[in-house]
């Protein structure tokens, strides 16, 4: 008999939040609607409709798409699959691109229930499973870590063990939240390297670095993955500072090709021009017209380094953040 998508259990009353220009992550060849942009691995390890591939990488990272660009991301029985240290992560990046009022679709086991449904039917149990508890209510749990959203529709309990909800973005600038009980990540460590003169000056501002907010940078390293945004800076410039300077650890291949690296540095979303390279140092003179500095973001091209044989890497990964300071 052949094999029946999960997709296509939901399709008739989860399609009608897919309307406009959107993605299906992890389609597995059946897309929730035809006019979905198709993301899966380049390698798709199910496939079960025939529908070609259109954009082949890491669920964890759509660089291809700016903040706030589309109207609806759609997943089915994907997100079970990751680590449940990235898992928080993953949500945060499938929900960076939405705009505001898109709406963030789930469609995904309930752990136990899909557990008991193999072992009474015989149906083969997918060991890509990372999350024991993996529930509604587990995954509710990590979306209370992000502002900015509401859930408008959920159901415990679809079919024989699956469980949806709806997410809806309700405000463009998304905050991931710290928790007491979370593992340092990246936004203490970010809090940890701005120790020089950057992180001094803004304590005497008055600024606590909780309030530092990272975006689109991985919890592992200090690499963004290609637009790297470090927001609630609140520092306003003096009459000396001339320079923003972006410290890397040197990791990049194209770290003295500036044409490859095609780094650029916003303040404030105005881009500063690149003064000069010293090793692993890039400074960007400041303009005269920015006195009061909120918002850092940095863009580079990315890399996989599996793919330039540099490790078993298979992120995407733009710069290696080290130290900024401003000088």
């Amino acid at each position: 008999m052949a094999f029946v998508s999960e997709t296509s259990q939901c399709r008739e009353r989860l399609k009608k939040y897919c309307a406009g220009y959107g993605l299906d992550i992890g389609y597995g060849g059946d897309p929730i609607v035809p006019s979905a942009i198709k993301v899966d691995l380049p390698k798709p390890y199910m496939n079960v409709g025939g529908a070609p591939l259109n954009l082949g990488g890491d669920a964890m990272n759509l660089y291809w798409f700016t903040n706030n660009c589309l109207d609806y991301v759609f997943s089915s029985h994907l997100l079970e699959d990751f680590d449940p240290k990235k898992t928080r992560d993953v949500l945060y990046e499938w929900l960076r691109v939405l705009k505001p009022g898109g709406h963030l679709i789930l469609y995904l086991p309930d752990e136990q229930k899909y557990r008991k449904h193999c072992k009474e039917t015989g149906q083969p149990y997918n060991q890509n499973h990372k999350v024991e508890n993996f529930s509604l209510r587990y995954v509710k749990s990590l979306l209370r870590d992000i502002s900015g959203i509401e859930i408008v529709h959920e159901n415990p309990l679809c079919e024989k063990y699956s469980f949806e909800m709806v997410i809806k973005k309700v405000d463009p600038t998304l905050a991931l939240n710290a928790d007491k009980d979370r593992k340092p990540g990246p936004l203490k460590r970010f809090g940890n390297i701005l120790k020089s003169y950057f992180f001094i000056q803004i304590v005497d501002g008055g600024i606590k670095p909780s309030r530092f907010h990272l975006q689109n940078f991985y919890e592992d390293r200090i690499w963004t993955n290609g637009i790297g945004i470090i927001k609630n800076i609140d520092y306003k410039l003096k009459p000396k500072n001339r320079y923003l300077v972006l410290r890397t650890k040197g990791y990049h291949p194209y770290r003295n090709d500036l044409q490859k690296l095609g780094l650029k540095l916003f303040a404030n979303n105005v881009e500063v021009r690149m003064h000069h390279q010293d090793r692993n140092s890039y400074y960007f003179e400041i303009d005269k017209k920015i006195n009061h500095l909120f918002e850092i973001r940095i863009e580079s091209s990315v890399i996989v380094p599996k793919e330039l044989n540099m490790n078993n890497d298979i992120r995407s990964l733009g710069m290696d953040v080290e130290l900024l300071t401003i000088r």
